[in-house]
């Protein structure tokens, strides 16, 4: 049987055991993803077995394949000898993918429906849902976005076997002296140098092992950029040991070729531990020009105001306690949109509340080929020091579509954020629970539990050009207990500072 386990504390673990009485008595568990206890959730495991030659695999989503659980892959690994020790975990979707892509509202539910099965043949087959990366009009003017989609996917026989165990760490491009202006971005007709870097992600002393030999082959995915030196070697890499490439990889923009537009990267990593695997990576191309748009630091009311053009606005709840401002929370002496996290003297049934600051109304530029949202966010909620990502009151961000003709809704920025950053980590750093009241926002990625002072928020969103928008910010909390209630002498509460949204043109 397989199952989930946080007794490591990392958020959930794939676990394992096996019984050769009928189920009557059962075999010590075995963790058997990558870095049980080292990376983030793994879950829905699925199990099935090969009539053909015995062979049992499980198939799971996997989190681990960033530090940060920004990102989202299925593995599988699979067993010779009836569970008593397992291959080191590999993809079995086509891709990396970003969860919560396409999610426009509250609980994505993404994977509820996962199965794996053996056919004949021995191969396996996996089904699941993935997402693909959209921008902020996708599926208008429906009030639906279109993914997550169903796949599935096979893994041949001869796909099971020993692989090279490397996930991707990140892709550094800097123009080439000489074939460039040198002003810092990447623009039509330049050459860069793209460094890479990469993690032998096993360390599961089951399976994991050091990596000698590493190479590279770099392809261009995206029509008008090519790679003129396209191969690359890495140093010798121990389990769990991330290491970047010697020497750079060397790729060039057509004239024609269009600012602005993302550079997809397909790298293929050799080695002689095992099958190769495919990794992804993206180049951002074009010199930005700036148009900003929001541009608000709260210091221009009192304390307790709100400026012109942001409102507060209850989202749901029998109690009310509105957005104001403060000059006080975090350690701060400047002023800021804040939330307080408090029962309030409420009976627990009222405490539970949605409530929103609204921004003003702007329309994003016809040319825009991409804008940005930074802002300063301090947190200091109710979570659990348990799961390293639970927390049960938080703040996150919509963007309401407000374009003449679409149709009116709220888009969570994490449907169609890309490069998006809270202080050195990426993503939301805490996740809310399920929950059965309609005034809480529930099985929502969140900035919640104690953020140590302020954190910089940054996150590039695609496609809003030519639309027109507000910045929602919304807090949630639940009916039980507050920061208050944990962390006796907290300020508790949540703010937002130094908002400002802007649009980029490239050329």
């Amino acid at each position: 049987m397989s199952y989930l386990s946080n007794d490591s504390g990392d958020g959930a673990d794939v676990m394992v055991q096996t019984s050769s009485d009928g189920g009557t008595s059962f075999g010590a568990p075995l963790a058997v993803n990558a870095r049980p206890g080292q990376d983030r959730s793994q879950w829905f495991p699925s199990l099935a077995t090969s009539d053909r030659n015995g062979r049992a695999l499980v198939f799971y989503y996997d989190q681990g394949v960033a530090d940060s659980g920004d990102l989202t892959q299925t593995s599988y690994a699979f067993s010779d000898d009836g569970g008593q020790s397992w291959s080191a975990p590999r993809r079995l979707s086509p891709g990396t993918f970003r969860a919560g892509a396409g999610n426009d509202g509250s609980q994505p539910n993404l994977g509820d429906y996962i199965q794996g099965v053996v056919n004949r043949r021995g191969d396996f087959l996996g089904a699941y849902a993935i997402t693909r990366a959209v921008g902020f009009r996708d599926g208008q003017p429906g009030f639906r976005m279109t993914v997550p989609e169903p796949a599935v996917t096979t893994a041949s026989v001869a796909q099971q076997a020993p692989i090279t165990t490397v996930d991707f760490q990140g892709a550094t491009a800097s123009e080439l002296g000489g074939h460039s202006d040198a002003n810092g971005f990447l623009d039509p007709g330049e050459t860069a140098l793209v460094s890479l870097a990469i993690r032998n992600n096993v360390t599961n002393p089951m399976s994991a092992r050091s990596i000698r030999r590493v190479a590279a082959l770099v392809e261009s995915r995206t029509p008008g950029a090519r790679l003129i030196s396209p191969a690359t070697v890495f140093p010798p890499l121990a389990p769990g040991e991330t290491k970047g490439s010697l020497f750079p990889v060397v790729l060039a923009l057509d004239p024609g070729f269009v600012a602005g537009q993302d550079v997809a990267l397909g790298i293929r990593v050799l080695s002689g531990n095992g099958l190769a695997t495919d990794l992804e990576a993206t180049v951002h191309t074009g010199t930005p020009l700036a148009t900003v748009l929001v541009d608000e630091s709260f210091d221009g009311v009192d304390p307790g105001a709100l400026p012109v053009g942001w409102r507060a606005v209850h989202g749901a709840g029998a109690n009310t306690v509105p957005w104001t401002t403060s000059g006080s929370f975090c350690g701060s002496s400047s002023n800021a949109a804040f939330h307080i996290n408090a029962d309030d003297g409420v009976t627990p049934a009222d405490q539970a509340r949605w409530e929103r600051l609204v921004g003003p109304t702007v329309t994003v530029p016809a040319d825009t080929a991409w804008a940005e949202v930074e802002f300063d966010v301090c947190t200091d909620t109710e979570d659990n020091p348990s799961f390293n990502v639970q927390a049960f009151d938080g703040l996150f961000l919509r963007v309401f579509d407000g374009t003449l003709g679409d149709s009116p809704r709220s888009v969570l920025v994490e449907a169609i954020a890309e490069d998006f950053t809270t202080g050195s980590s990426s993503g939301y750093p805490k996740h809310l629970p399920r929950g059965d009241n309609p005034a809480y926002f529930q099985d929502m990625s969140v900035w919640a539990g104690d953020s140590a002072g302020p954190q910089h928020v940054k996150m590039r969103l695609p496609g809003l050009n030519g639309t027109t928008v507000q910045l929602r910010f919304e807090y949630t909390q639940d009916d039980s207990f507050t920061c208050a209630s944990v962390r006796p002498g907290h300020a508790c509460g949540v703010s937002v500072d130094n908002v400002k949204l802007t649009a980029f043109r490239a050329r």
